[in-house]
């Protein structure tokens, strides 16, 4: 910024000088800069907008404006431009910033508290220095109220900042009170795991007030706790026990690792298990999620009674039991789950086909066609692309037969009109070969695709257009 011109807006900005009448060799940026500046005069109020404006000048201005102020809507402008690209801006923001902290404003910096969290993290220059002067400032006693007020409306991020300086400057059981307290699962976790540092005395009531809890990761952090703490073992066997089936599937699993550890029978306990006469919904949920080694081959029948069950967390536990253990019934088990309304079970069944199942492409190619049928898109879509591009355009001849899918396979075959790809080049698999001879015997067929002139082409390459078969 020239002499004369920054001398003409601190003058404009003080009332001193005519919004019209310009210094000479001004650029057409500064132009256009003291045209917005002329509005702030008139219109004091538009400061804030005009601090986020994209011309240099008028963002200083707008500080500079703001600068005899004070507040927290005026803190919150100047922590936004400590990280500009401006050098000048950045100063003005940082003699504000500096200027609420000598005056002490708590409670500006307080209402802010996730705007100045965030200044450790802007690499464009180091606020290292105001920071550790605005943490002396809150770390004060007459502060604490409201700091923990702050702390308890704060996200999750922003709480565990503020709950690791609870720990610096609080006695450790105020700490954990105040970390427990909050509404965040994960804050209160890490609370939790920090009562590890109490004596045995003071945790353990914490650690059985967690076993209660209705998240599975704050009862299996008491688990531990009690496991750990507990001189007792009795007392900590009675609880792995109890937990043993658990609706959280890491508590299960946490309370099954320590039963074996103290010499608990867990194979025995499932076997007496599913010998009850009549067994809790949540119950077969957990024999059916975790289906432990011993009693795995027993619980088929099991599962299978509950496959239609109306609850879907019960259903999906069943359903997923008989997909992962019972492979002779995979097939019959897909196609229950394609028709399940439980979008959950979908997904985690077009997971398995991704990850440990390889099925074959006639079963594939039934399944996506029967998907497209009835308009299930996301389960259609994930099975058509395992096919490849022979099966796929299979695919897409069969559908034009229907007139739902009609459409569709049209835009299907588009894509296929082109002179290169798999039309140009490839050869198709001898099933998709077979199963485009069939297809391709339909006249409704060929007059349905006679006009895409390079699918045409690339079926005679192949020798399989009718008039090419061999």
């Amino acid at each position: 910024m020239s002499t004369n011109f920054k001398t003409w807006l601190n003058n404009l900005l003080a009332g001193s000088a005519k919004s019209g009448v310009l210094p000479v060799a001004v650029s057409s940026n500064q132009i256009a800069a003291a045209k917005q500046l002329a509005e702030l005069i008139q219109h004091p109020d538009r400061a804030t907008h005009l601090s986020r404006s994209g011309n240099g000048h008028v963002r200083e201005g707008a500080l500079r404006h703001l600068a005899a102020q004070r507040g927290a809507l005026v803190l919150a402008v100047a922590i936004e431009r400590l990280n500009d690209w401006v050098p000048q801006v950045r100063s003005v923001a940082k003699a504000i910033y500096i200027a609420h902290l000598h005056e002490q404003r708590a409670e500006d910096f307080l209402a802010n508290i996730e705007l100045v969290y965030q200044l450790q993290f802007k690499g464009r220059q180091d606020q290292g220095d105001v920071l550790a002067q605005t943490y002396e400032l809150l770390r004060r006693l007459e502060h604490r109220p409201r700091l923990l007020a702050e702390f308890h409306r704060s996200r999750r991020q922003v709480a565990f900042w503020l709950f690791d300086a609870f720990l610096a400057e609080f006695s450790l059981t105020q700490a954990i009170d105040a970390g427990l307290m909050h509404a965040n699962l994960a804050v209160r976790a890490k609370a939790l795991r920090a009562a590890t540092a109490l004596p045995a005395a003071e945790r353990l009531p914490l650690a059985r007030q967690a076993l209660g809890s209705r998240s599975a990761s704050i009862r299996a952090i008491g688990l531990t706790m009690v496991v750990e703490s507990s001189g007792d073992t009795q007392e900590s066997l009675d609880y792995c026990i109890s937990k043993l089936l658990d609706s959280g599937v890491r508590m299960r699993e946490l309370a099954r690792w320590h039963a074996k550890r103290l010499g608990f029978d867990t194979a025995a306990f499932y076997q007496s298990v599913l010998k009850r006469p009549v067994l809790s919904d949540s119950e077969v949920t957990a024999l059916c999620w975790d289906a432990v080694e011993s009693i795995a081959d027993d619980l088929p029948p099991l599962a299978m009674a509950y496959a239609a069950h109306p609850e879907p967390k019960v259903r999906f536990a069943a359903l997923r039991f008989l997909l992962l253990k019972v492979p002779e019934r995979r097939n019959e088990m897909f196609e229950k789950i394609w028709l399940d309304p439980s979008r959950k079970l979908r997904r985690f069944a077009l997971q398995l086909l991704d990850k440990a199942y390889a099925p074959d492409g006639v079963w594939l190619h039934d399944n996506a066609a029967a998907a497209f049928m009835r308009g299930d898109q996301i389960v259609a879509t994930r099975l058509a692309y395992k096919l490849g591009a022979w099966g796929r355009f299979a695919l897409a001849l069969q559908l034009l037969g229907h007139a739902q899918t009609h459409a569709e396979a049209r835009q299907l075959l588009e894509r296929y009109d082109e002179p290169y790809g798999c039309m140009a080049y490839g050869q198709p698999y001898a099933v998709d070969r077979d199963r485009l001879v069939v297809l391709l015997s339909d006249p409704s067929t060929i007059s349905a695709i006679e006009e895409f002139a390079h699918v045409v082409a690339g079926l005679r390459r192949i020798g399989i257009w009718p008039d090419k078969i061999s």
